[in-house]
């Protein structure tokens, strides 16, 4: 087995795999709650998932208020969505 570089890129290069890139871009992970109401326990599980994913990889957390469905949206639900994660 024998290592490569290329463009500042680690490569291994095995008989299994030829030129695979063992260097991964930081993840960007998102999470995308509809603001119809409070959050609930599901989606504060994720969320936390989500948020610990990318601590521990190094990368980011991205909180993205999806306010689609018009219909049923309660005012002030993304201010509570927001103080609910800054809480947990």
């Amino acid at each position: 087995m024998f290592g490569c570089v290329l463009r500042k890129t680690c490569w291994k290069r095995n008989a299994a795999r030829r030129g695979v890139c063992t260097r991964q871009p930081a993840p960007r992970v998102r999470f995308a709650p509809s603001p119809t109401g409070f959050l609930h326990l599901g989606g504060l599980r994720t969320a936390l998932y989500n948020y610990l994913f990318a601590k521990q990889r190094g990368g980011t957390f991205i909180l993205r208020l999806e306010d689609t469905d018009r219909t049923r949206l309660v005012p002030g639900a993304a201010d509570a969505i927001e103080d609910m994660l800054d809480w947990a």
